[in-house]
């Protein structure tokens, strides 16, 4: 569900020039890992599409050098 969120969004994410890539999902914990860069307005948006979803209760950015 959380890959799907991503995918839903990330044409978006690409067009405003971030990178993006889920690392992990915690299903006991609710925490995501995910690999991030671009702009901080961005993974705002980001994260705050991902805690929508019921079973997200934190999300952990890293910051991503490498692209896809």
């Amino acid at each position: 569900a959380v890959q799907d969120e991503v995918d839903r969004i990330k044409p978006a994410i690409i067009a405003m020039g971030g990178v993006v890539r889920v690392l992990s999902a915690d299903a006991d914990t609710g925490v995501v890992k995910v690999q991030f860069r671009g702009a901080s307005r961005v993974q705002q948006g980001l994260e705050l599409a991902l805690r929508d979803l019921p079973f997200v209760n934190a999300v952990q950015f890293v910051m991503g050098d490498d692209d896809e």
